[in-house]
């Protein structure tokens, strides 16, 4: 029963993120050195979508922060994970 809650519980959450409001645009390196979208400032464990050209979809993530990428990278879902570069497309949800 736990289980079933706690499965619950999180399609529940997926539906209010993917209920949300969305907003799309270009990264650009701002003044903190931090990538920000349409003027809003993006922080570590923030969920944001990129663009995949190569496949025409959309990619579920967030942005984390490593040395290994050189500073801030999109952590993918499926394991491809990206550096952020100024003009990636992506989009978020407020």
């Amino acid at each position: 029963m736990e289980n079933l809650i706690e499965h619950l519980e999180s399609f529940i959450g997926e539906i209010k993120h993917y209920s949300k409001v969305v907003m799309e645009g270009c990264l650009s390196l701002n003044i903190n050195k931090r990538y920000s979208i349409n003027n809003i400032e993006l922080t570590c464990g923030q969920p944001i979508e990129a663009y995949n050209p190569q496949y025409g979809q959309w990619e579920a993530g967030r942005v984390e922060h490593s040395n290994k990428y050189d500073g801030y990278y999109f952590y993918n879902y499926d394991d491809r994970h990206k550096a952020l570069f100024n003009g990636m497309k992506v989009r978020i949800r407020i």
